[in-house]
């Protein structure tokens, strides 16, 4: 478990950190409409492999380890015959669409398929590697990917100042490591895996297409219904800010799920019910505890952090979303990788598709509503919002299928009563130097959470840190 937490957090603190720069320099070099416009492109190209791909990814790592050795080449063989299926279906809906609106930029959607039909195989790649437990080539995979997409992105970018420059980069990024760190299990060769095979799949499968599509909804809706009631600009400005806060609270629960989620189906599938509830227990533990002290950090050095890597135009707005953000994400990420597997252990996808259906519908009646009148503001609400209602209706409906366990209460509230202390006391410290201050409220933020942390255990982590300070010790004695 922590060999494969460490590459896989490296899978993804390396890329999020990519994304991160490559996005303040973006905010630098390209204006707002430009920006905006790759944004909106993005958007679409994401929500399409929601809709279309993100759901045989998930078939897959949901049944990868129900097969032996001989089921699962059959098994792996409709997973790329419906990766194929798909490809071609899209294509053909993509040229008959350019085919009736003649007016159209065609190469924007050209731009816009090849990122998409690059990305799917990508993922499902990634999803083979995470599934057979090869944490360490996805892990190297995800750094390659990272690199070349700074390398290649920042150097067109700072080149052409387009934003089509962003979708080269980001196609040739993943094409390189796709040929390089290739799995074994994924090759050209499809087959038919029967009538009743394929059936069970896809009921398994399509009702995951509505549930993705519609969380992906919930992510971008906003953008896409900001460029179309206030401006281009307006999406850019919300955008940038929107994902410069969300990558790195999305960070834990990200990390967390790829280590956890197989064994957690392995255990399902292997009927220990006992070993499932303490890993899932665990899980939702972790989820939140790291969470929010991730949380923490981000809020007591927003300013600085918004004033250091993002342009002049993109700052009150990121200041402003902030919190809304922050805390959806939260609920969101718990949701996600933590309530939504009853549906999934039960199959109840039906169920779950309908849930975020619901929280999509909610998510464009709000913004519809709100945007008017609280400009960018009232996404930030919608955005709140609809995560809340997806949540709880989660919550509440998953107990029908599978009771799920719950956060230490206990220490999840003194670990927040510990925080908002901190956070206090840090308000009062009158430091004019920047980088000082910010060293400074940061380490006393840091010794105190360990303090407590050894002497209280309030992040579950004292055998760990204990451990580590140990073998430090015994590194000075030698």
């Amino acid at each position: 478990m922590k060999k494969d937490t460490l590459f896989y957090s490296l899978a993804k603190f390396l890329p999020s950190g990519v994304n991160f720069v490559c996005l303040s320099v973006f905010s630098y070099l390209l204006e707002p409409a430009v920006l905006g416009e790759y944004n909106v492109l993005f958007a679409s190209v994401m929500l399409s492999n929601a809709l279309l791909f993100q759901w045989i990814r998930v078939v897959l790592l949901r049944y990868f380890n129900r097969y032996t050795d001989s089921g699962r080449e059959p098994f792996i063989k409709t997973i790329m015959f419906l990766t194929v299926a798909v490809l071609l279906l899209s294509l053909v809906l993509l040229v008959g669409f350019l085919f009736t609106n003649p007016a159209v930029n065609t190469k924007i959607y050209v731009y816009g398929f090849g990122c998409l039909a690059v990305f799917s195989v990508y993922d499902i790649n990634l999803e083979l590697h995470r599934s057979s437990l090869a944490s360490k080539v996805y892990a190297k995979t995800e750094a390659f990917r990272a690199v070349l997409f700074f390398v290649l992105s920042i150097s067109l970018v700072y080149t052409f100042r387009t934003s089509e420059a962003i979708c080269i980069a980001y196609i040739l990024s993943m094409l390189l490591p796709l040929a390089v760190f290739r799995s074994n299990y994924l090759t050209a060769s499809t087959a038919y895996a029967g009538k009743e095979s394929l059936r069970n799949l896809l009921m398994f499968g399509l009702p995951l297409a509505i549930m993705l599509a519609s969380s992906y909804v919930n992510n971008v809706i906003d953008r896409i219904l900001i460029a179309q009631y206030l401006s281009v600009e307006k999406a850019s400005l919300y955008a940038t800010s929107y994902d410069l806060f969300k990558q790195v609270i999305w960070i834990p629960f990200l990390i967390i799920n790829l280590a956890n989620y197989p064994k957690l189906i392995k255990s399902y599938e292997q009927k220990a019910a006992g070993d499932l509830q303490h890993k899932l227990q665990q899980n939702i533990n972790i989820l939140t505890l790291a969470s929010i002290v991730l949380a923490f950090f981000l809020v007591i050095n927003a300013r600085e952090l918004v004033t250091i890597v993002l342009g002049e135009a993109y700052r009150k707005t990121a200041l402003d979303i902030m919190p809304y953000i922050i805390i959806g994400t939260i609920f969101y990420g718990v949701t996600v990788y933590h309530y939504n597997n009853a549906f999934q252990f039960k199959e109840k996808t039906k169920s779950l598709a309908l849930i975020y259906l619901a929280g999509s519908v909610i998510n464009i009646l709000i913004n519809v509503v709100l945007l008017e009148k609280f400009q960018l503001m009232g996404a930030a609400y919608a955005t709140l919002i609809s995560y809340v209602v997806i949540y709880l209706l989660s919550f509440f409906l998953g107990r029908i299928y599978m009771k799920m366990p719950q956060p230490d209460y206990r220490r999840l509230g003194a670990l927040i009563g510990l925080l908002t202390i901190i956070y206090l006391g840090l308000s009062f410290v009158p430091i004019p130097n920047l980088i000082l201050y910010i060293l400074v409220k940061n380490s006393v933020a840091a010794i105190v959470l360990l303090a407590f942390e050894l002497r209280y255990n309030l992040l579950g982590f004292r055998s760990t840190v204990t451990v580590m300070f140990t073998r430090i010790n015994l590194v000075i004695k030698s």
